[in-house]
């Protein structure tokens, strides 16, 4: 029974730093960072530095898996920035576990894998995009055919009936 209910703080205690993991990750503070550290203001927007943390939080995905597992997931336009954010990210909860250490003289957060450039180019859809475009472009195209053809039609029927009358 004791073991039981040890087992459940300790997942208790898991899920609550999850938590807090995710919350950091997910501060301004840490878009900021981000947004520093990797120029994005010039890259991404001149306009402000929210317009550009919202994108850095649109792009960036971080849940919990099973067991507690942090999950990052970072799509940008390039792979390169994608896998320096994500780093970045991994970067800031290694050194917020280094913080945790010097309290409590154990290591809470054990990062499992950093990012690296995928192999293969990620499908942006463009193919697909560029079918549907053309599909939805005929179908437009066809009903302002129809539309014209109507009046058309429409402007002879009144005209014959002028004539009959």
């Amino acid at each position: 029974m004791d073991s039981l209910k040890n087992s459940k703080s300790l997942n208790d205690a898991s899920a609550v730093t999850s938590d807090l993991i995710i919350s950091i990750l997910d501060s301004r503070g840490m878009k900021d960072r981000i947004i520093d550290q990797l120029n994005l203001q010039k890259l991404w927007s001149n306009d402000g530095r929210e317009i550009v943390r919202r994108k850095v939080a649109d792009s960036t995905d971080i849940s919990i898996e099973k067991g507690n597992i942090i999950k990052i997931k970072v799509v940008t336009e390039t792979p390169e920035i994608s896998m320096n954010m994500a780093n970045l990210y991994l970067d800031e909860i290694d050194e917020f576990n280094k913080k945790l250490e010097l309290s409590a003289n154990a290591s809470i957060i054990q990062i499992l894998d950093r990012a690296i450039l995928p192999e293969k180019r990620m499908a942006r859809g463009t193919v697909k995009k560029s079918a549907i475009a053309a599909i939805i472009s005929f179908l437009l195209s066809c009903f302002v055919v129809l539309i014209i053809d109507m009046l058309k039609k429409t402007d002879a029927i009144n005209r014959l009936k002028q004539i009959k009358m």
